[in-house]
């Protein structure tokens, strides 16, 4: 999988350098955009879109009223991320079970910002960036939830069994 492995009360992964330096880069991008971000930016439109696209007045109300918000839940979301890196000891990071939302919400985040910067047909480095960010987040949420579901949405029951 993803290298996640759960531990009591968190999950953990061993970033390479590297590694560890993209996802920091790419939050602390995402942070500097919903701080500093124009209004009409692409990116934040698609982050939080508008509640009522054929109503400009209705629109401007609720933005006024919920964007700061939105946009400031993402931004510390994103700082989560970025403290858990910060606080990796030789390369683990520890990310305690309440902060794994924190980490989804950012993981998915980055992948629309970079979708929506980069168009339909992306280059080949941020396609791959692109396929890390997922197979990070689907590893994440793997690592979080280990029990399938069965088909009639009973937790901790694999399809199949009796």
């Amino acid at each position: 999988m993803s290298g996640f492995r759960r531990v009591p009360g968190a999950l953990e992964r061993r970033f390479s350098p590297g590694e560890e330096a993209v996802l920091a880069s790419l939050a602390a991008d995402l942070r500097r955009l919903f701080t500093l971000g124009a209004v009409d930016d692409a990116v934040l439109a698609r982050l939080a879109p508008s509640a009522y696209p054929d109503d400009d007045q209705a629109a401007a109300e609720f933005a006024d009223f919920a964007r700061p918000r939105i946009l400031g839940d993402k931004d510390g979301a994103a700082g989560a991320v970025l403290a858990d890196l910060e606080g990796a000891v030789d390369g683990v990071v520890r990310v305690a079970f309440d902060r794994v939302p924190l980490w989804l919400r950012t993981l998915t985040d980055l992948r629309v910002a970079l979708h929506e910067r980069a168009g339909e047909f992306p280059d080949e480095e941020t396609a791959a960036i692109l396929d890390w960010l997922g197979w990070l987040l689907a590893g994440m949420l793997d690592a979080f939830n280990p029990e399938p579901l069965d088909p009639d949405g009973q937790e901790g029951v694999a399809a199949g069994s009796p």
